[in-house]
């Protein structure tokens, strides 16, 4: 694989590389995993997500994402999948950081899989 190809630039993030869209369940275990250029949004990169999860893991029909997955075409997607997806949002007048409800599980699964940097080279 020509990994140059694989690489882009987020202009909004202000990253260059890949970005990693993947599907857990509650207790972190991954579920599905799309890897996409930086420049791709991530609603597109979400969607591919979707079509794994309904293929592999057919009973599972709730998902939580952030707001960077709230995109009417992914929402759609969604709906005619039948998964019900909820959004998870930064309270009213939040300042800095803090753990969102069940964001931290996919956050915490990233952080293991970036510690085993051998497994994430292509990740």
């Amino acid at each position: 694989m020509d990994w140059g190809r694989t690489r882009g630039y987020d202009a909004n993030k202000e990253i260059s590389g890949r970005k990693r869209h993947i599907a857990v369940d509650m207790d972190g275990r991954l579920l599905a995993v799309n890897l996409t250029p930086a420049d791709i949004a991530d609603s597109t990169g979400a969607q591919l997500v979707l079509d794994g999860l309904v293929r592999r893991w057919p009973w599972v029909k709730h998902l939580f994402g952030d707001a960077a997955y709230d995109r009417r075409t992914l929402m759609d997607k969604a709906a005619f999948l039948e998964f019900t997806v909820e959004i998870v949002r930064h309270l009213e007048g939040q300042q800095g950081f803090t753990v969102q409800p069940k964001r931290w599980v996919v956050e915490r699964t990233f952080a293991w899989l970036m510690r085993y940097r051998t497994i994430s080279a292509g990740l």
